[in-house]
């Protein structure tokens, strides 16, 4: 029973996020943005993997109990996020998150709008 797609021209990939498979495509950009982030922090920026994946859990998890509230508190919250960098001198990390966070963001606003 399954379909199979044409993967060749764009007109078939349009059909994909047609069918009510846009969560799934948005999870996976945000499972690679996430993954993306952990090795560029852990990697480059020589930060342990543990703090670098509990802070990206904590931003998913913060953006999931907030995302019913004004944008205007999203921005406060990646200012804090910045503030707290910039006093502990990891500023990039922190930018990094915040890209994390922000990424959530626009992912949900695009399955709102499906």
């Amino acid at each position: 029973m399954t379909q199979e797609v044409n993967f060749r021209n764009k007109k078939s990939i349009l059909e994909i996020l047609r069918k009510g498979r846009m969560p799934y495509l948005c999870a996976g950009i945000y499972a690679a943005l996430v993954l993306a982030m952990i090795l560029v922090s852990v990697l480059v920026l020589k930060v342990a993997i543990v703090p670098v994946c509990v802070i990206a859990v904590l931003e998913a998890v913060l953006f999931v109990l907030l995302k019913k509230t004004p944008i205007y508190v999203h921005v406060i919250l990646a200012i804090v996020q910045l503030a707290v960098g910039m006093k502990v001198g990891l500023i990039v990390f922190m930018i990094l998150m915040v890209i994390l966070y922000v990424g959530a963001m626009l992912l949900s606003m695009v399955l709102k709008r499906d």
